[in-house]
């Protein structure tokens, strides 16, 4: 263990938060969609449901993150070291993806809900996803075995005071390679996302400010854009904007580490989308807590039930009669 400098006290805040926050609000989003696909699979179900997958895989690998920070090095085995970047980095860039997906469906479900309808079908959001995913994978774990060309020292390489630290120190010719194919990376997978998302949520504010729904259904859609569109800004702008910086300098960008945190933020704000934006999703939050409450109060009144249980019907504690069975008894008496 190093000593933490204040950008590593702040980094494990936000990844613990993430951590701590994100889990179980992903897990019901999860199965609130789920169940939701089962009664009614829609396009926007499906792709909450891979979205809400991406978060929870990116969520899943952060306690590596974590360890890597305490101990200020990489703590697993080299052959770990860009294995575990193929799929930190997939997963940040699935959900860029999922985000314009889900913007995109409900600017044509607004904008041409007749023709939009005709193409409603699950198969074909499932083909997207697939889609979706492997272009992803494919493409970062492409752009990872060209930067692995010649020497390997970025992968796992000593570091200040002889810690390893992984994929951090690149040579100059690597580098010459790495930047365009960062610059690229952000170009296909937020830039052009970026476009789509913003057409799509500038449409959905043109077409529900001429629509005639109540003015408190469309403000509700109007604040689900807002924050949509917010949300992709904020937490992966910085990140693709180091891709920027480094083309335009010819070099490694220092603070690549502190732009990927918004991003790591994003696993935990997603789930806030999905409740914004999902009514289903609102109404069994409330169920759940309903259900607990229930439960609460079952296991409250559990151990009164066992005991009147074990009481004999019409038998008081000693065996004889109870007051109540005795008063029917006498009244049975008195009518006949």
């Amino acid at each position: 263990m190093v000593n933490l400098t204040p950008l590593d006290i702040f980094s494990l805040a936000v990844y613990c938060t993430t951590i701590t926050l994100g889990s179980p609000s992903n897990a019901v989003a999860l199965c609130v969609f789920l169940r939701e696909l089962k009664r009614k699979p829609t396009p926007n179900v499906i792709y909450m449901i891979n979205l809400c997958v991406s978060d929870s895989l990116f969520i899943a690998l952060l306690p590596v993150k974590v360890v890597e920070t305490v101990w200020g090095e990489w703590a697993l085995p080299p052959v770990f070291c860009p294995i575990y970047n193929v799929f930190h980095f997939s997963t940040i860039y699935t959900s860029v993806l999922f985000l314009t997906a889900l913007s995109m469906g409900r600017y044509l479900s607004v904008a041409f809900p007749i023709k939009y309808k005709l193409y409603k079908r699950p198969c074909y959001s499932c083909l997207v996803c697939f889609s979706l995913w492997f272009l992803v994978i494919a493409h970062i774990a492409f752009i990872f075995l060209l930067a692995a060309t010649g020497s390997r020292d970025h992968l796992v390489a000593p570091g200040q005071g002889n810690a390893s630290i992984c994929y951090a120190n690149f040579t100059q010719a690597q580098l010459e390679l790495l930047v365009p194919l960062r610059m690229e990376l952000a170009i296909v997978f937020f830039v052009a996302p970026l476009a789509l998302t913003s057409f799509a949520c500038l449409g959905c504010f043109r077409e529900l400010g001429q629509s005639q729904l109540p003015r408190r259904k469309k403000g509700k859609a109007l604040r689900v854009v807002a924050v949509t569109l917010v949300t992709f800004v904020v937490c992966f702008a910085p990140y693709n904007a180091s891709h920027l910086a480094g083309l335009v300098l010819r070099r490694d960008i220092s603070w690549r580490r502190e732009a990927l945190l918004p991003s790591t933020a994003s696993a935990l704000l997603n789930p806030l989308v999905f409740f914004l934006s999902s009514t289903a999703l609102q109404q069994s939050a409330v169920q759940c807590w309903r259900s607990a409450e229930q439960h609460v109060r079952d296991i409250k009144e559990s151990p009164q039930r066992i005991w009147h249980s074990a009481i004999p019907q019409g038998k008081g504690v000693d065996g004889g009669p109870t007051q109540a069975s005795e008063k029917r008894r006498v009244q049975t008496t008195a009518i006949d």
